[in-house]
């Protein structure tokens, strides 16, 4: 990094996919004693942070450990990440804007989510976790990674610099960052809240028309189409195999079918044969050679048609057809090209064979590896096929399977919309149909404000890997009312699986109910924050808890004016920001799966 700003590539703005990883490289930083701000900055970067914090008390402020996070901010090295709160976000983003930050640490969200202008990108490696693996970054990552480099009317040119791994070599990069291929891939899937949505604006058969026209049907048709020309190759090539398996003497299909039902000569009887013995079947053959080995015998003969043939257990007949014995010549070799011109002369000359049937046919090893790559070409086709049949249509099955659910579970009756489905097309999220009906069966009425709000959390909380997942109940009301709502939540999962092979409804999950109900009841942040949890994520639960609130206090039901008083109690402080701060929490989320990684290496 300070060879970097030393050649003037600065204000950077370094990758590194965890929130742990940047918060650790800020630390080496301090650590190392580097810095990049005389008086005045330093004053003015102190400025704005006051500016964007002055909602937190003192608790909060040493709470979330912003004060060792001040020091490197005013030496103008920052991280960036959904671990931290927004408003030291806007910060890092107001700062950086004016030149005043060097170096920023952050995970990929800054590339999608803030338009920071920055001169050089780093990219600590090539390679992400998915959730599952390490994987190379894709074409489009890579594109959105390093397109930061470079500000507009200022830099002729931005510079994107690769930090080197083992995973991936200079020619893969190359290739990484010449690649144009930005495949688009559509997220769009029919849920609850939408069908409901359908239901009451259109017509059944206008609303399997939507689907069937959805930008993911359309990538599902190409594949279709894409499928369809692979069938042709593969149609083509079986073809291809079975005249290739044809003989003129008969039906080689039925004549391997009665070999196979037959019985064959087995190891005794191939025993009982020796080097000069002249075979009848197929269209006749002297052997050459005997060899006993462990997994059997085996036998080497010479055909009429001066063909090689290896000869084990099961492969002929039984009994042998063995006509008599032809001494071979001294010294022969079974290879030898004199050897199986001799053989030749031999059964041409000396012996009467006459097999017309498909077993006599000199073709025949060429017409039985035919048929043999026929039975692997049409195994291929009939999946392909299987495969084409599961994707043609698959988003209007699929919400034909919603639709079902919504009439089996009443929220529709016929092709109209009950109450309970009304209540369904103003909520959203993934446990939206749970939350529909509990509204409708009147659920939450029982609770107080900082209970409701605990409640929600459960519907929209999901718990990271390695939280632990012990945590208290504010009191018993609110435990009843959540264990209700998890009960709903498996029938309805259990019937997802049932119809759609699938879950569209998330598990409710209760981790954060205490910690909501304490910050709704007026503890302070630093009562309520789990070690385990950062600022962020306190923050952006809390929002979401909001979110929900308010689709709930718009409403036609008892519990509208609770959900409004929820909101109340909660955001305030550390939580309440003067932008919106749900563009990070779809983003989040990935940066969870990355940190998972950290964990793991």
């Amino acid at each position: 990094m300070p060879r970097l700003l030393n050649e003037d590539l600065g204000p950077l703005i370094w990758f590194i996919f965890s929130r742990a990883g940047c918060d650790e490289a800020v630390d080496q930083c301090l650590q190392a004693g580097l810095g990049y701000t005389n008086r005045v900055e330093r004053a003015r970067l102190r400025e704005i942070l006051e500016d964007r914090t002055r909602d937190l008390d003192d608790d909060s402020w040493y709470g979330l450990e912003l004060d060792r996070w001040q020091r490197a901010f005013e030496a103008g090295i920052a991280s960036h990440h959904a671990g931290l709160i927004p408003a030291v976000k806007e910060a890092v983003e107001i700062a950086f804007a004016e030149g005043l930050i060097s170096v920023v640490f952050a995970t990929e969200t800054l590339a999608l989510g803030v338009n920071l202008p920055a001169r050089t990108v780093v990219l600590e490696r090539l390679v992400k976790y998915d959730g599952e693996d390490h994987k190379p970054l894709t074409p489009m990552q890579f594109t959105q990674l390093t397109g930061r480099a470079g500000r507009r009317g200022l830099d002729q040119a931005g510079t994107a610099v690769s930090c080197w791994n083992a995973r991936l070599g200079v020619k893969e990069m190359a290739a990484l960052a010449a690649s144009k291929e930005f495949p688009l891939r559509s997220a769009f899937a029919p849920n609850y809240n939408m069908v409901a949505n359908l239901i009451r604006r259109s017509d059944q058969a206008n609303a399997r028309r939507f689907v069937a026209r959805s930008f993911a049907q359309f990538q599902v048709d190409q594949s279709v189409v894409q499928a369809d020309t692979r069938n042709l190759d593969l149609e083509q090539q079986l073809a291809r195999a079975r005249r290739q398996g044809e003989c003129e003497r008969g039906d080689v299909a039925l004549w391997l079918q009665n070999q196979r039902t037959s019985r064959t000569a087995d190891d005794d009887e191939l025993g009982q044969l020796r080097p000069g013995s002249v075979l009848g079947a197929g269209g006749g053959a002297i052997v050459t050679s005997l060899a006993h080995r462990k997994a059997g015998i085996i036998v080497k003969a010479v055909t009429r048609h001066g063909d090689e043939r290896t000869i084990r257990a099961g492969d002929l007949a039984s009994p042998l057809s063995v006509l008599g014995v032809a001494p071979l010549p001294a010294g022969h070799s079974p290879s030898d090209p004199e050897t199986i011109a001799w053989v030749a002369r031999e059964l041409d000359e000396h012996w009467r064979i006459e097999e017309h049937g498909v077993g006599g046919c000199p073709r025949l090893d060429e017409h039985l590896s035919a048929l043999r790559e026929a039975d692997i070409i049409e195994n291929r086709l009939a999946k392909t096929r299987s495969r084409q049949v599961r994707r043609s249509g698959r988003l209007e099955r699929r919400f034909d399977a919603v639709a079902e659910i919504l009439h089996e579970t009443g929220f529709a009756d016929g092709w109209e919309l009950t109450p309970k489905g009304d209540l369904l097309t103003a909520v959203h999220g993934e446990t939206e149909i749970v939350l529909a009906e509990a509204l409708h069966d009147g659920l939450f009425t029982s609770l107080e404000p900082p209970g409701f709000a605990a409640v929600i959390s459960a519907l929209v909380h999901e718990s990271r890997r390695g939280d632990p997942e012990s945590f208290r109940w504010p009191g018993q009301r609110v435990k009843r009312v959540v264990s209700e709502v998890r009960q709903r939540a498996g029938e309805f999962r259990a019937l997802e699986l049932r119809r759609l092979d699938d879950h569209l409804t998330r598990e409710p999950d209760p981790a954060l109910v205490g910690v909501v109900h304490g910050w709704a009841t007026g503890k302070s942040l630093d009562e309520v924050l789990p070690e385990t949890m950062t600022g962020g994520d306190f923050v952006r639960g809390m929002r979401q808890v909001i979110d929900v609130c308010r689709q709930i206090s718009q409403t036609d039901t008892s519990v509208a004016e609770l959900a409004s008083e929820a909101i109340f109690c909660i955001d305030h402080g550390v939580v309440r920001s003067r932008r919106d701060l749900f563009r990070d929490e779809a983003l989040a989320a990935d940066e969870d799966v990355n940190e998972d990684a950290t964990d793991a290496d």
